[in-house]
């Protein structure tokens, strides 16, 4: 029975991706960066809770008589299962009533908003003429995509299944080796901490968890960027691997008869929990590198279904390997019983230095005298004559004199290197950023100003503030520098 309910925990593992690509399809990157943390906070909340409620509900018969009382004296989890099995019920109905469909294509609203928009095509690269001649753009511009890349690279699938393994089996090995060293004897290496205390500590790095995910995340990512924090949590994972065993030997040998061992102990434990909370933004940070690897919306729930896959892999070997390794590295007192510090040291070190994404590469510089691109045309409208005035004597036929006419707006239709780099220096410390603004500026097509607005915000050096369906405006991330 343990195996069949532990193998229906892992078929219900599905909805972790439903619910992750659902995000993803509803939200656009900002707002995603809002998202992903509180879904990265109801994990450890909904772990501590369902612990809590578990315990509280484990072996309870006292008002119940008779038979009941008997069934639940034989069997003290009914009221812990039945208890998962109200709360699974409740999601599935709340599910079923709900939750609509997320996924562009399946939803005549998803159909219309990405069905593309003409009237921006009359907007941007226009000009106005002061003698009353009008300019309209003639072909269409593509719809702009809502994602940087529009095919997902094997490279970058490839890098985005390894960190996900990586990731979740130094997690893994961490869950199952804490509790093992702490309530170890200290004579072997441990703390020889008691389950209560084990407990506690739990909570508490629940506590970090929360705050950590919920408040310092979306602060770092506007600063950092998503892979500025991966990069930094991974590299608290084998931090943690040379503390604890550095603990161990300071409770152990260096205040051994102490008075102050209790609140070493418990100062050592508590800055775990502390270093678990920062260590746990990685899941979100790499949430969010998953979505940016997906490309396109269809294929969301297909990436984060094989990202779960690395993560369910990694979480069936990590527990096994781990706790076996602890085993055999204490009783037989390798390296000191170290051994097994050593090994997830060296597996944390190699998460740490892996890249989740591969580096994308510099944009090609075109030449514009052998550019297949099309550019954009304008037809200027004819003046219309005005009827001559009519007068006492016979009008004399009106002699026509050649008006001043605005050139024609010559826009860049592809990037060159001078124009790339005036877009990385110039655009960034701008205050007020928008499509009509590069265009002006810039003197470059609606077309090519969306793709630089994307490639800078794919880089982060620009975030948007405003989103509506007719323009998003845009403004440089905190720290840039120079003035508009």
């Amino acid at each position: 029975m343990l195996l069949l309910s532990r193998a229906l925990a892992g078929i219900f593992c599905g909805s972790s991706p439903v619910i992750s690509s659902s995000v993803g399809e509803l939200a656009d990157e900002a707002i995603q960066a809002r998202a992903y943390p509180i879904l990265g906070m109801l994990w450890p909340v909904g772990t501590v809770f369902g612990t809590y409620l578990g315990g509280l509900l484990f072996g309870r018969t006292g008002r119940w008589a008779g038979a009941f009382q008997t069934f639940l004296q034989n069997r003290p989890h009914f009221f812990p299962s039945l208890a998962t099995a109200t709360i699974a019920a409740a999601s599935l109905i709340i599910l079923t009533c709900y939750f609509e469909e997320t996924l562009p294509g399946r939803t005549k609203k998803a159909a219309a908003d990405n069905h593309p928009s003409l009237n921006m095509g009359l907007v941007y690269g226009a000009t106005a003429d002061t003698n009353s001649t009008e300019e309209k753009l003639e072909t269409l511009d593509q719809p702009s995509q809502p994602v940087e890349n529009p095919k997902q690279s094997p490279e970058a699938f490839r890098r985005m299944m390894v960190s996900n393994f990586l990731l979740c089996f130094v997690q893994g090995s961490f869950e199952v080796v804490f509790p093992l060293w702490a309530y170890t004897p200290v004579e072997l290496g441990g703390l020889g901490r008691q389950p209560s205390d084990i407990g506690r500590v739990s909570g508490l790095t629940g506590v970090f968890i929360v705050l950590f995910t919920l408040f310092t995340f979306p602060i770092l990512r506007d600063r950092f960027g998503k892979l500025g924090i991966y990069r930094a949590a991974m590299w608290v994972w084998p931090t943690l691997f040379i503390v604890m065993p550095l603990l161990s030997y300071t409770v152990g040998s260096v205040l051994p008869s102490s008075n102050h061992v209790v609140a070493a102990t418990w100062t050592g434990l508590a800055g775990i929990a502390c270093f678990r909370g920062l260590a746990e933004m990685a899941f979100t940070a790499n949430s969010l590198i998953v979505r940016s690897v997906a490309g396109k919306q269809g294929s969301l729930a297909q990436t984060f279904s094989n990202a779960q896959v690395a993560r369910s892999v990694a979480r069936a070997v990590a527990p096994t390997f781990a706790s076996s390794l602890f085993s055999v590295s204490v009783k037989q007192q390798l390296l000191r019983g170290n051994l097994v510090w050593v090994i997830l040291l060296a597996i944390g070190l190699g998460g740490a230095a892996f890249e989740p994404m591969a580096r994308s590469p510099q944009p090609a510089i075109v030449d514009r005298a052998n550019s297949n691109l099309q550019p954009i045309y304008f037809i200027q409208a004819k003046e219309k004559a005005s009827a001559p005035k009519s007068g006492g004597k016979a009008a004399k036929k009106k002699k026509w004199s050649k008006g001043k006419v605005k050139d024609k707006a010559q826009h860049a239709v592809a990037i060159d290197k001078n124009l790339f780099d005036r877009v990385q220096k110039e655009v960034p410390t701008f205050r007020f950023i928008s499509v009509s603004i590069l265009i002006e500026r810039l003197k470059i097509n609606g077309s090519l100003a969306r793709k630089v607005i994307q490639h800078l915000k794919k880089e982060g050096t620009i975030k948007c503030v405003v989103h509506h369906s007719a323009q998003r405006i845009y403004t440089r991330t905190t720290g840039a520098g120079g003035a508009d």
